[in-house]
């Protein structure tokens, strides 16, 4: 089994990123419009899954969430977020919409997911998935590293990683 990382957007002009692990396929930030989802698989040559198991979002700002709706739908997956994010994006009435217990782990298909809040203008969490072969962290616009996010990150083997310049994680 091997997981693959695809970072399709990172940036204010959208964020989303796939994470594959064996037959469980979780997209990570609904930033980029459908559209431009499916152009950016195609220019690495390869279709837009269809088997995606959930769309976690890690907090509210349109760079990161504008196009949930959109995912889930075209997708059929649900929307995973944390309940103060949750509370703050707009999903249509037929999206499943489900929180998670930030600090908690959840799980989805054969990848356990462990978050932690992280200091942002709004609700963040920063995440760790963890499979039976890796584990990945994923910590997008951190302006200050705070005190124990080194400790939750400690253990994964690929870190996906934005930050503001000059700050080291320690």
């Amino acid at each position: 089994m091997r997981v693959r990382v695809t970072i399709l957007g990172s940036g204010s002009e959208g964020n989303a990123l796939l994470l594959e692990s064996g037959a469980t396929s979780v997209l990570i930030d609904a930033g980029l419009s459908h559209r431009k989802l499916v152009q950016r698989f195609a220019a690495i040559g390869r279709q837009a899954p269809t088997n995606i198991a959930a769309l976690v979002v890690t907090h509210s700002h349109s760079d990161h969430a504008a196009h949930a709706s959109t995912y889930a739908t075209r997708l059929g997956c649900p929307v995973r977020a944390s309940e103060a994010t949750m509370q703050s994006i707009r999903l249509k009435p037929t999206v499943q919409a489900e929180t998670f217990a930030v600090g908690r782990r959840f799980v989805v298909g054969d990848i356990t997911i462990h978050s932690r809040s992280i200091p942002h203008d709004a609700p963040q969490v920063a995440l760790v998935f963890e499979t039976k072969v890796t584990t990945v962290g994923l910590v997008t616009d951190l302006g200050h590293v705070p005190k124990g996010l080194g400790a939750f990150l400690g253990e994964c083997e690929t870190l996906c990683f934005g930050q503001s310049p000059g700050h080291r994680l320690t």
